[in-house]
């Protein structure tokens, strides 16, 4: 936690060693601007990174990170984040919406393909980033729209908005209905025509707040 003492701070490197933890009094070096911490044994992005406001370039890469924390999002001056080579299970929504953010590196993280449709992995940074939006958005209007995005697999993704209450995910591929979509207790209306459905699930009677439903 010394480090956090050296107010004056605006570039740190700490790339290329074998460090485990990462310092969490990072985050109150105000005027911090590029962080290089790539390849080294660390397992946790502490969560007080996200005070680091000043922050225009962040390198995670080549570390053990299975999860980056929300309050990344409110770093609202990054233009630079590569958090390449790690085994991250899922991406903040709110990585969709950040104006300033122009380089998004995720490259080289395996779980990250039972997250976000593999289908938009495999589009590119661009279509993950349109993705990541679409779900921040959802978050504040409880209504999520997935229509002609050539799904064919729903992630887990779709079921952080736990309180959803429509959901149109029409003319993709999508042949089965998970089980995380039957934990959405607040939906209302579900719409999944012109997919490839080859079943109806029965697990559709957990959804009992749903008024309206179209699997045409």
């Amino acid at each position: 936690d010394w480090i956090g003492s050296l107010h004056k701070l605006e570039d740190v490197s700490f790339s290329n060693n074998k460090i485990v933890n990462f310092p969490p009094a990072l985050g109150n070096l105000e005027f911090l601007k590029d962080l290089r911490i790539s390849h080294n044994c660390m397992d946790v992005v502490p969560s007080e990174l996200g005070d680091a406001t000043s922050l225009i370039r962040l390198r995670l890469s080549g570390n053990n990170f299975t999860d980056l924390p929300d309050s990344i999002t409110k770093l609202d001056r990054l233009t630079d984040l590569s958090v390449a080579e790690n085994q991250l299970h899922r991406l903040p929504a709110g990585l969709g919406i950040m104006t300033q953010l122009e380089n998004l590196i995720i490259a080289n993280n395996p779980p990250l393909f039972d997250y976000v449709p593999p289908d938009i992995l495999n589009k590119g940074v661009g279509s993950t980033r349109d993705f990541l939006h679409t779900l921040a958005v959802s978050r504040e209007t409880l209504q999520l729209s997935l229509v002609r995005l050539g799904i064919s697999v729903l992630s887990p993704s779709i079921s952080d908005v736990t309180q959803l209450t429509f959901l149109n995910l029409n003319d993709n591929f999508i042949k089965e209905l998970p089980k995380h979509l039957f934990r959405m207790s607040q939906l209302t209306s579900l719409s999944v025509k012109n997919n490839l459905l080859s079943h109806i699930s029965t697990d559709l009677l957990l959804l009992s707040n749903l008024k309206h439903l179209d699997i045409s």
